[in-house]
């Protein structure tokens, strides 16, 4: 049960950091703004969040 819900869990971080991911796309293809450094982080607190929701799964 805990794992099944670890699974719905690590499915909505996903469908966020697509949602996120596009956004900033179009953000940058509109705006011709360089954000190397804000994706950067946000890749690897995303990273991080993945890595610990699926110790928690496995």
């Amino acid at each position: 049960m805990i794992a099944f819900l670890n699974l719905i869990a690590l499915i909505i971080v996903v469908y966020i950091l697509i949602l996120l991911v596009s956004f900033i796309i179009t953000k940058c293809s509109n705006n011709k703004i360089k954000i190397s450094t804000n994706v950067r982080t946000f890749i690897v607190i995303f990273i991080v969040v993945f890595i610990t929701l699926l110790k928690n799964i496995l």
